[in-house]
């Protein structure tokens, strides 16, 4: 049950054409949106709706790897806090997706619909020109989340982005992807046009409590490329903060355009020979050995609390593939709070403090093997930390006693 009383609301649309001179272009651009400050934030919704339309209906439409969730290339939530501006939120799209998917347990739905010229059209959608023959239609969700579906409350409140405690409004940047073919593939490369309406829907927690405690955190998303064939290969990750979970995004092909998804530390892919030879992972604190793992063992817990809704036809992309237990998998996720089915924590006894590293010069460091053969490898890690003194929120052990 929640804590406070739920309050939902949209901000006004920005319409897109991507070939129009008479309205706003689609692809490489920048989008700002304002959100104003009156509740506390638990939640973020990107909706988008995007019709493709043009004299002539593409043959046949299918999405590369990550599409067509690419359709937005970065995220980022800005904050003005008294002491300095920052963002609370900078992840790709597709990072967004999958990162909630882990700690929700399931997806937002997002729907495709293929419609038949002269036979109507989707409720809700704008009606294309008299001339025009339209072909395919979606609704695309990209979920910013604050509060984290895998906590109860009160704690899970005190994730809330304290809006009304800002000295200027929330800013909600989106940058759109650079052209077409990143996100929908079109039968012959030929380019098409598209409708699209991007709203954010906002939801706030009427908080009653003037001295309720706020948490202060990051979602944040970068990327580490490995030498290729290198074993035990160390990379230092951010402090101070207390992780509460990181998402391994694996692409054994990182090349733009040529995108492959999977464990970098192994070079079989999806539904290929038996291969016996894996690579391993592990994350280390001040030398000692934090999870020591194989990447599709990881995955295989993963997938014990995440379910399978309907996502439509023709979502291929990696982050909705079932099953994702093998070394294709397209990312790993390990979770710092809980990652057990049908389950909410209700402390945060488990987090991964890097906080007494401050004191020393040292960092959280991730060690991976990475296999001979593949083509700019790289793992986009995308990390959420807590900030500041949260002992409170652990469970008191003299009390357990």
């Amino acid at each position: 049950m929640a804590r406070w009383q739920k309050r939902q609301e949209f901000l006004p649309t920005i319409f897109t054409k991507d070939m129009a001179v008479t309205s706003l272009p689609l692809y490489n651009q920048n989008f700002r949106f304002e959100v104003t400050r009156e509740f506390p934030i638990e939640a973020i919704y990107l909706m988008a709706t995007v019709q493709i339309i043009g004299a002539t209906k593409p043959t046949a439409i299918s999405f590369p790897t990550d599409g067509p969730w690419n359709l937005l290339k970065r995220v980022q939530v800005q904050v003005a806090d008294g002491a300095r501006t920052r963002n609370v939120v900078d992840v790709s799209g597709i990072g967004l997706m999958e990162y909630y998917r882990q700690v929700a347990g399931t997806a937002p739905y997002n729907y495709f619909s293929s419609t038949i010229p002269g036979q109507g059209n989707n409720p809700g959608w704008p009606v294309p020109p008299a001339n025009a023959v339209y072909g395919s239609a979606y609704t695309i969700c990209w979920p910013i989340p604050f509060v984290m579906p895998n906590l109860a409350d009160p704690i899970a409140s005190c994730m809330l982005l304290p809006a009304p405690r800002y000295n200027s409004n929330v800013i909600v940047n989106i940058q759109t992807c650079d052209k077409q073919t990143t996100w929908v593939t079109v039968a012959g490369g030929a380019t098409i046009e598209c409708d699209v309406n991007i709203t954010p829907i906002i939801i706030r927690r009427d908080v009653r409590d003037p001295n309720w405690i706020y948490l202060d955190t990051e979602l944040l998303e970068s990327t580490i490329s490995p030498t290729i064939g290198g074993s035990n290969q160390m990379f230092e990750l951010q402090i101070p903060g207390s992780y509460t979970g990181m998402l391994l995004r694996g692409y054994t092909n990182g090349t733009a355009g040529s995108l492959a998804r999977g464990d970098i530390s192994c070079v079989q892919g999806y539904n290929s020979a038996v291969q016996t030879s894996f690579g391993e992972y592990s994350l280390r604190l001040l030398g000692n050995v934090i999870r020591r793992f194989r990447w599709h063992h990881v995955c295989m817990e993963n997938e014990l609390s995440i379910g399978y809704p309907h996502f439509g036809s023709g979502h291929s992309a990696p982050a909705m593939q079932h099953p994702n237990v093998d070394i294709a998998s397209s990312a790993a996720f390990l979770d710092f709070i809980n990652d057990r089915p049908g389950q909410e924590a209700d402390h945060l006894g488990s987090v991964l403090d890097t906080n007494p590293l401050m004191a020393t010069g040292a960092r959280l460091q991730l060690y991976l093997d990475c296999a001979a053969g593949l083509t700019a490898p790289m793992v986009n890690l995308v990390n959420h930390r807590i900030f500041g003194d949260i002992s409170s929120f652990k469970p008191n052990t003299a009390s357990m006693a």
